[in-house]
């Protein structure tokens, strides 16, 4: 082996020799360190998406607090034109909030509606939420999306009369302030924060593309989350998973009182340089070129005090 390859192959080994442990030591210190952050990142997330739905829960709650008016015994005794009164009051009272009622039969047929609309009565026999109040003999509801309107929250209150259902109040709430919350809310976010109804469609979402294209449905993983969380029970939930090559942190919390869920969806891909993470790795970088440098420094040192060592060695012995 000549001289220089030599010299070549000792800084090598040096370096070798020190850059294996260091650099197995922090791959898994990267790796730990990692794990936490998306550890800490999701433990976040569920509590955000918690105390969004709570939020969520009590507007929705202040929103239908005047139906109580509805479910009181001397509505359903008054006559048609009593309770078209009485409904229109409430809409005006609640302007903005509520744009319309509609009274149906026992059959789920309009008969009389509040307001100046001359359009045709309607028939709610068919309909999702005539169906599923009929069927609990209790309060449904369902979503209905407009191309150039914000999503409204349409409310079936059943009307009985000696525990027989004698016909519904359907109260339309719009949902105007809900896409406003999350837009705003959602400025907080890593991500994407979004509320999905029981159908799996978004109503309002902080990046706002449900106003781009109203009830879109939610991404596949968040979708495969809430069904996991509904079906157990959970009041919330939260995953880390891969979805067509792409890391996600998705949390899920459902909002009381609803079949809806609010979600939050992080890519987890820039996370570290987001939280700040990104110094581990230049520190790594740093070490690996510190451990090369003081391989050259080994070998300046080894022929500066070894070999003249060796040179004087051999005069001795002449």
């Amino acid at each position: 082996m000549t001289l220089v390859k030599a010299k070549w192959a000792f800084t090598a080994v040096v370096a070798a020799m020190f850059l294996l442990p260091f650099l197995v030591l922090s791959s898994h210190f990267l790796r730990t360190s990692r794990d936490a952050l998306r550890r800490d990142t999701l433990n976040y997330m569920e509590l955000r998406t918690r105390l969004i739905a709570g939020s969520l829960a009590e507007h929705l709650l202040s929103a239908s607090a005047p139906l109580e008016k509805v479910r009181e015994k001397s509505f359903a005794a008054a006559s048609r034109e009593e309770k078209k009164r009485r409904l229109a009051k409430i809409a005006e009272e609640n302007r903005g909030l509520y744009l319309g009622f509609s009274m149906l039969d026992a059959s789920g047929k309009e008969v009389a509606r509040t307001g100046a609309s001359k359009d045709p009565m309607r028939d709610y026999s068919s309909s999702e939420v005539f169906a599923g109040m009929r069927d609990s003999a209790a309060a449904a509801g369902a979503v209905e999306y407009f191309e150039d309107a914000p999503p409204v929250l349409v409310l079936a209150e059943p009307l009985q009369k000696d525990g027989k259902l004698q016909g519904a109040v359907l109260s339309r709430i719009s949902l105007a302030r809900a896409s406003a919350f999350f837009r705003a809310g959602g400025r907080g976010s890593l991500g994407v924060t979004a509320l999905l109804d029981a159908g799996g469609q978004t109503i309002a979402d902080s990046a706002g593309r449900s106003l781009l294209k109203p009830g879109m449905k939610s991404p596949e993983p968040v979708l495969a989350l809430v069904d996991r969380a509904a079906s157990r029970g959970l009041a919330s939930a939260r995953v880390a998973t891969t979805y067509r090559g792409d890391d996600l942190l998705i949390s899920a919390a459902a909002v009381p009182g609803t079949r809806w869920w609010v979600y939050e969806l992080v890519s987890a891909a820039g996370l570290e340089g987001r939280a700040g993470t990104g110094w581990i790795k230049r520190v790594i970088s740093i070490g690996v070129v510190m451990i090369i440098f003081m391989a050259l420094m080994t070998l300046a040192l080894a022929r500066s005090w070894l070999v003249p060592a060796a040179g004087s060695e051999d005069d001795g012995d002449a």
